[in-house]
């Protein structure tokens, strides 16, 4: 993850820049690993002059779950009136897929798993074999992303012509979520 990767990531941001209730499926206990963009750099730069060949796994060290990361950016962010909710997982995850069935969402079935579902990769072996080591954590890669939306937004809401990652989602039915309270 890289501080100017926006994308769905820009639907959060906005929840919490706003002070709105920032939603988790389920409880949010669920973890998802993600990796720093120059960490993905210099693991494929390592595996470029090892003379085997492997299969490595990267990601970040001592993941949290989501809530806890969440409430972290929250936290870190300085808006106290932002708050962590959950929204019940069945309920949830059949809303999303219907919301995406009628085109009016833009969580599709890969965004229905990473939010409702651990996915974590075991990263001992790149470890061991190329001396490899994540810089930044979950929570600090998602406070940098948040802060790089904060500090651009108004220049982020007219970007066109531009990777989706570098714009803001349509928010479509989530938009709703918003007067949820």
């Amino acid at each position: 993850m890289d501080g100017g990767r926006l994308g769905l990531l820009a639907i959060l941001f906005e929840f919490i820049d706003e002070g709105r209730k920032v939603w988790t499926v389920g409880g949010g206990n669920n973890v998802y690993q993600f990796i720093y963009a120059k960490d993905l750099v210099d693991a494929c730069l390592k595996a470029v002059n090892y003379p085997k060949t492997e299969i490595f796994n990267i990601g970040s060290d001592g993941v949290k779950s989501f809530k806890e990361v969440y409430d972290y950016v929250i936290k870190k962010s300085g808006n106290t009136k932002a708050r962590v909710a959950a929204f019940p997982k069945g309920l949830a995850i059949f809303a999303m897929k219907a919301a995406y069935f009628l085109k009016i969402s833009p969580l599709g079935p890969y965004q229905y798993k990473m939010i409702a579902e651990d996915f974590i990769f075991d990263t001992s072996k790149i470890k061991e074999k190329l001396n490899w080591r994540p810089t930044m954590s979950n929570e600090d890669m998602l406070l940098k992303a948040y802060l790089y939306y904060r500090d651009n937004k108004e220049n982020i809401k007219f970007r066109k012509n531009v990777s989706a990652h570098k714009q803001s989602a349509k928010m479509g039915i989530i938009r709703l979520l918003k007067w949820i309270s």
